[in-house]
């Protein structure tokens, strides 16, 4: 009959798959976000060991417990004195690695479903002033065009804002990625943003002609390129 393995052995070999295969790779997770659920796991286990006396060879399928969760939420407040939207972000991560253990081990079942009756604290919705047009065009209008920096960074801003995109997102573009003139069908661009998610927003009249310039002048108007936008 096969030896089971201790729970502290199943949840040290769990943090290292969790963080090194399955955030990165199965769940396509962003580099912030793989940051922010080390970050909650840390200190849930900084937690465990000066609050619960819990060490590493200790640690068991009662560790994350509902009773230990919700202390450690307390603490969260108390001691490091997060806000309830940080408090929320970290119980979110911990949450994920509670899931993954019991997909791991059926040991852990127990303690992923109580964890799920875990409700997050209250928060206060922020409401964001939107910018208006002709913010945006005194933005725009400050860019020096005469310059080749500034054709760049004209190029750049206006591309981010017609298709709402992320700054990572466009540093990733390259020119083949870029689909210009397809005529009759629209122009658009191929982007890969977060979660590896694959979208093709459309690029308006006006913005094709800035990007035709920019690349006629960084790139030789060679569209098949794998050279990077940027």
């Amino acid at each position: 009959m096969m030896k089971l393995k201790s729970e502290s052995i199943v949840i040290s070999q769990a943090v290292n798959e969790w963080f090194t295969s399955y955030l990165p790779i199965a769940r396509g997770c962003s580099s912030h976000t793989q940051r922010s659920y080390f970050t909650a796991l840390s200190q849930y286990m900084q937690f465990l060991q000066e609050e619960k006396k819990v060490t590493p060879n200790t640690l068991s399928a009662e560790s994350y417990s509902k009773s230990n969760l919700n202390d450690w939420l307390l603490w969260l407040k108390k001691t490091r004195k997060c806000s309830n939207s940080t408090c929320n972000d970290r119980l979110s991560g911990v949450k994920s690695f509670i899931k993954f253990l019991s997909i791991k081990d059926i040991r852990f079942n127990a303690v992923y479903i109580s964890s799920k009756e875990i409700k997050p604290m209250r928060t206060v919705k922020v409401i964001h002033e939107e910018i208006t047009q002709k913010a945006i065009k005194s933005l725009f209008s400050t860019i020096r065009t005469d310059t080749r920096t500034g054709k760049r960074d004209l190029a750049i801003f206006y591309l981010i804002y017609s298709i709402g995109a992320r700054i990572d997102e466009i540093l990733s573009v390259k020119i083949c990625d870029l689909h210009l003139h397809e005529y009759p069908n629209p122009n658009y661009l191929t982007i890969i943003g977060k979660g590896y998610k694959c979208r093709t927003p459309p690029i308006l009249k006006d913005v094709t002609k800035i990007l035709l310039r920019y690349i006629e002048v960084f790139h030789n108007n060679d569209f098949a390129s794998h050279s990077y936008l940027t």
